[in-house]
């Protein structure tokens, strides 16, 4: 049964200071992340290394820079692998505290099912309220225009977005859909 350390460089607190506190603890290997919060290749180590009832030892659960859904994943495993859990700024020990994993999960879905909620609800009201979503729908006539520019073979695709206000993403969709059209055989006349 190894015991792990783990800190991200400078967060939530100085290296330093974090390194102090974990002395106290034998710790087998230290990992220590980058101040880069993108950057979790030390964190991805430890969770490789780690096996079935390991200790892993941190400074703070905001050690590991996580939205709530990656946090939970991180748990999730953790509590799998029956690994003990020791946060120091927060005082947990899942020695002491079985259930921490399983409420910390609790909480976790809790709040990712709520904040779904809100979400859709607020989508629901901006729609009743008039406001449209997404990409704007291209008129047809504008549809027809872009083909036949491109049939004609004078202008460059961006030459007929510019021509007809749209971006060259649309033309270029609209001249993927003309190609199909061709190969199948509809020769880029719409079927009706």
């Amino acid at each position: 049964m190894a015991l792990y350390g783990y800190i991200r460089k400078n967060y939530p607190t100085k290296t330093i200071d974090q390194l102090k506190v974990m002395t106290s603890y034998a710790c087998t290997e230290i990992f220590i992340e980058d101040e880069a919060f993108r950057a979790d290749e030390q964190l991805i180590n430890l969770l490789d290394t780690i096996q079935v009832e390991d200790q892993v030892v941190i400074y703070s659960l905001e050690s590991f820079a996580k939205r709530l859904k990656d946090l939970g994943k991180i748990l999730s495993m953790m509590k799998q692998k029956n690994i003990r859990l020791i946060s120091l700024k927060e005082k947990i020990d899942t020695l002491h505290s079985a259930d921490f994993y399983t409420h910390a999960l609790l909480l976790i879905d809790f709040q990712a099912e709520y904040t779904g909620d809100l979400i859709k609800r607020g989508l629901q009201q901006s729609k009743l309220d008039g406001k449209t979503f997404g990409r704007p729908t291209i008129n047809e006539n504008v549809v027809d225009k872009i083909q036949v520019l491109l049939n004609s073979k004078k202008m460059t695709m961006r030459e007929v977005a510019e021509a007809c206000q749209v971006s060259l993403g649309t033309v270029h969709k609209y001249s993927q859909m003309k190609d199909s059209d061709t190969q199948r055989g509809g020769g880029g006349d719409k079927q009706v």
